[in-house]
């Protein structure tokens, strides 16, 4: 399911789409439309980049 939700994320532009699906963050690498990211590790860079 999370790979329909990735394509609507691409199609409406979105710069980030999170998930907890392993299998979708593994091929995440393949993608370049979208930013997909895991909550935590989302997290993690969005205080870093506050922080900068």
């Amino acid at each position: 399911m999370d790979a329909l939700h990735v394509a609507c994320a691409i199609e409406l532009r979105c710069e980030y789409f999170l998930t907890v699906d392993k299998a979708v963050l593994k091929k995440a690498t393949h993608c370049t439309e979208i930013q997909i990211r895991s909550p935590i590790d989302f997290i993690i860079q969005w205080e870093y980049n506050s922080e900068n």
